[in-house]
């Protein structure tokens, strides 16, 4: 019998004292009790020696096994081993972890226990090797590794695992037996075959948790008493219902900073993603300033219009007007609305509801089946014909700008003087000679005065971008001061600079006392420039609401028909 395999033995040799621990005996974990004392003799060498039993109390102070060991399904903290240690009756409480894990080892697989090293309860004794100074260092269970294994390494296998330490590889530089297992048995696991293979010792430091599973704690009652008598459990019985309440108290707690940690991390989470949704929203405005302000060659401020609220006066009115009724996309169905002096009526709609039919109707293209037209002047439009409704007062910025607008052989200065070539300003004989000269100054005027860009105005309109030739078409449409402009996706296809001078038109229009049919596909269109708001589908009025406030969500439900 060698010295290294005697575990919990006293040996006498020629007055030397050697404190050892006999390996296997047991406390009672596995069902076996250690015997006080037990006297063996035997001869090795031609020497006598006589081996003494360290009694089971002594072990137990020896090695401060724990007493109680409390458990908690939220975890543990410092702050509940600090707690516990201060309860009357409790000698020490020390924080623990253990995680069960698999690991690679000379190219062979096995489960082992990590386990907390301990410096106050539960110590290990250490039999070969030395203790671990780095989080990347452990003791091995020597009953399961030899000397001959110091040095190697232990590799974390199991990535369900992996979190749960700040290693993946750890060097064994000791091997070392712990009272936590006396027995040959290392007890079950729900990884691998079901049994663990054998533990290994890790610095606290190698733990990534930022809890504890377990919390081991030292009585003052079983000082001195042995495991097995009578007295220890009256001691440990003594301490049950407070360490119960205790324990219940301290998982309601950690409960409760579960909850409010929670709290906090979503409420920082939450101010996290206001703070940059915030930053991303001012970066993209930022953006798409500079680009406007690239697009347009200077510097781009879009306005803010002021809504009108208290226009009454009527210019233009439509009532119970039916344009094919029977067509679900492509009619209007008693159709009845009312434009009034000084306002922006803007028409909101998925495009195909009945939006071009109601603006060819009222700009005299098509004639109702039904209901009737009331004119600037309160009379009823008897003669369905765009000459009829340019007399009225009428302005048209038509949905096709190409073949509704301009003729696009013509030149500039012509599509100007469409509207006005049978006027003495510009013809003699009622049309039958044009004044060229008079054309080409008026033209020039309303190319500068709309910021017409052009080489001259005899070029032909088609040669122009589509945001000048709509310049074209609204110099011509509102130098008449029309008494009702009827504006139709007026910046389909135009540019930023573009959009943003016909809608200052518009508005100038409007503040001029001019009544505006504003029909648009583009609802923040509807929406920046309307004073009211009606919804048109499938060739019904669906709902008028004011521009001002507008109710978002009620107009898009009407918007569906809803």
């Amino acid at each position: 019998m060698a010295a290294r395999d005697l575990q919990g033995l006293i040996l006498h040799e020629d007055a030397a004292v050697i404190e050892l621990l006999l390996r296997g005996v047991d406390l009672g974990l596995c069902g076996i009790k250690l015997v006080e004392r037990v006297l063996l003799c035997l001869r090795e060498g031609g020497k006598a020696f006589v081996i003494l039993l360290l009694p089971g109390s002594q072990y137990v102070q020896k090695t401060e096994l724990f007493d109680y060991r409390l458990v908690s399904t939220l975890g543990l903290t410092q702050e509940d081993a600090d707690y516990f240690a201060g309860l009357d009756g409790v000698r020490a409480a020390e924080g623990a972890r253990s995680v069960d894990l698999t690991a690679e080892f000379e190219d062979e697989g096995m489960t082992l226990k990590a386990l907390t090293l301990s410096d106050a309860v539960n110590r290990p004794s250490l039999t070969a090797g030395r203790m671990p100074e780095r989080a990347d260092e452990c003791l091995a269970d020597a009953d399961r590794f030899t000397e001959a294994d110091l040095g190697k390494t232990l590799t974390v296998q199991a990535a369900s695992v992996n979190d749960a330490f700040t290693q993946t590889a750890f060097t064994i530089v000791g091997l070392a037996e712990t009272p936590l297992y006396l027995g040959a048995e290392r007890g079950t696991t729900s990884l691998g075959g079901g049994t663990l293979n054998g533990f290994v010792l890790l610095q606290p430091e190698a733990f990534a948790m930022d809890y504890f599973t377990e919390i081991y704690l030292l009585l003052d009652g079983t000082q001195g008493t042995d495991l097995y008598s009578d007295a220890y459990d009256a001691a440990v019985d003594a301490m049950r219902p407070t360490l119960t309440a205790a324990l219940k108290e301290r998982a309601q707690k950690r409960y409760d900073d579960i909850i409010d940690e929670a709290r906090d991390a979503l409420s920082k989470a939450q101010k996290e993603y206001d703070d940059g949704l915030a930053e991303y929203q001012e970066r993209r405005a930022q953006t798409e300033q500079e680009l406007a302000d690239l697009m347009i060659g200077q510097k781009f401020q879009e306005n803010t219009y002021k809504k009108v609220e208290d226009a009454s006066e009527t210019a233009f009115e439509l009532k119970g007007v039916s344009y094919h009724p029977e067509v679900k996309h492509g009619g209007l169905k008693d159709v009845s609305l009312a434009i009034h002096k000084g306002e922006v009526l803007g028409v909101a709609g998925i495009d195909g509801n009945g939006q071009s039919e109601l603006a060819a109707l009222v700009t005299g293209m098509l004639k109702p089946e039904g209901g009737e037209v009331i004119g600037p002047d309160g009379a009823k439009i008897a003669v369905f014909s765009p000459a009829a409704f340019i007399d009225t007062g009428l302005g048209n910025i038509p949905e096709d700008r190409n073949k509704m607008g301009l003729v696009g052989d013509m030149t500039i200065a012509e599509n100007l003087v469409l509207k006005q070539t049978t006027s003495d300003r510009f013809s003699i004989g009622h049309g039958a000679w044009l004044k060229m000269d008079a054309i080409e100054k008026y033209a020039n005027e309303l190319k500068d005065e709309n910021d017409i860009r052009c080489t001259s105005v005899h070029q032909t309109a088609r040669s122009l971008s589509g945001g000048n030739q709509q310049k074209v078409i609204l110099a011509r449409e509102l130098d008449s001061h029309p008494k009702l402009l009827v504006a139709v996706y007026p910046t389909r296809g135009l540019d930023i600079g573009a959009t943003e001078f016909i809608h200052n038109q518009i508005i100038a229009q409007r503040d001029a006392g001019c009544a505006v049919l504003l029909i648009s596909a583009d609802f923040d269109e509807v929406l920046k420039l309307s004073d009211r708001i009606t919804v048109l589908f499938e060739g019904q009025i669906m709902g008028t609401y004011s521009g001002a406030n507008p109710p978002i969500k009620e107009i898009s439900l009407a918007m569906a028909g809803k």
